[in-house]
Order: C-alpha cells, then structure tokens, then sequence
C-alpha cells in the first residue's frame, strides 16, 4: 500500500517541483519522518498524499476510494483550504486526531529541513515565526515528544 500511496502521489503532484527539486522528494522526507516514529500504516500512507488535495486536481473522493476513508479523513484535516486562516486550518488538524497531528508534524519538520538549504532562509525565518501558533494549537499532553523535540531543534539552530 506504501507503494502503491507513492506512486499515486508522484502521479498525482507530476512535475509539479518542491523548491527546485521533484515533488516526490518532500514526499519521501515527510515519510521517512513518519517510518522513523513509528507510525501507523494508514498515517505513512497519508504522509506521501497529504498534499495531494491541496495540490493537484485529485478529489478527497478519489483518495477515499483508493486507500480509505480513515486515510482521506487524515488528510482532509491536513489540507489547507483556499483563503482558509492558520488558526482555522490547524484547528482542523487538530480535530483530525493524532494521525492528523503526526503527519503535519512530519510535514512540517521536512520544511523546515528543506528551508535550510541556500536560498531558502525567508521559508526558515516564516516557520520560526508561526511555530508559537502551530505549537500552540497541535501540541497534545503527552503526545509525540520526541517529535515535537525534533521540530523545536531543527526551528532553533
């Protein structure tokens, strides 16, 4: 199903670009996030098409259909709709549940890795501003420590 969640993804986001490299390799950063905490099988799938709805001209139905509907409900609440405010959407999140949380973690952490490269420092400077509200509303008691650990070094140096 990993497989099967990527390809689809890599189909669906094409030659869509991530900064200036393919797509596929924020994709594969968000997972391997994911793989490295453990997370379940249904997260990992929605962690390769979290930006699939966002993103392209793929329909939450359509993921629905190919991978479920507890994999098209995770990544609904991780897509940001147009207009949408930040407070809205990562309440949306947030509602979503853990599985929502932990792959906005993972996406997240993989953005801030990628804003380190050259060039890129105003998408570093952006995520160190908004970490207050991101935390703020997505942090859970007791929940993903180590991830929530990773993020605050990775914003912090």
């Amino acid at each position: 199903m990993e497989t099967q969640a990527r390809d689809f993804a890599a189909q669906a986001h094409g030659s869509q670009k991530y900064g200036e490299l393919p797509y596929l390799v924020h994709l594969d950063s968000v997972h391997a996030n994911l793989v490295r905490w453990n997370a379940s099988l249904p997260t990992r799938i929605s962690g390769f098409l979290h930006d699939v709805v966002e993103d392209t001209n793929v329909g939450v139905s359509e993921i629905a259909h190919e991978f479920g509907s507890a994999v098209a409900a995770t990544v609904l609440s991780v897509t940001k709709m147009p207009g949408e405010s930040a407070p809205s959407w990562l309440g949306r999140v947030r509602e979503g549940g853990p599985d929502s949380v932990l792959v906005k973690l993972a996406d997240r952490l993989a953005n801030v890795a990628a804003a380190k490269a050259p060039g890129r420092e105003r998408y570093l400077a952006k995520y160190r501003a908004e970490q207050p509200l991101f935390a703020a509303t997505l942090k859970i008691p007791g929940e993903f420590e180590g991830p929530w650990a990773e993020l605050e070094a990775a914003l912090g140096g």
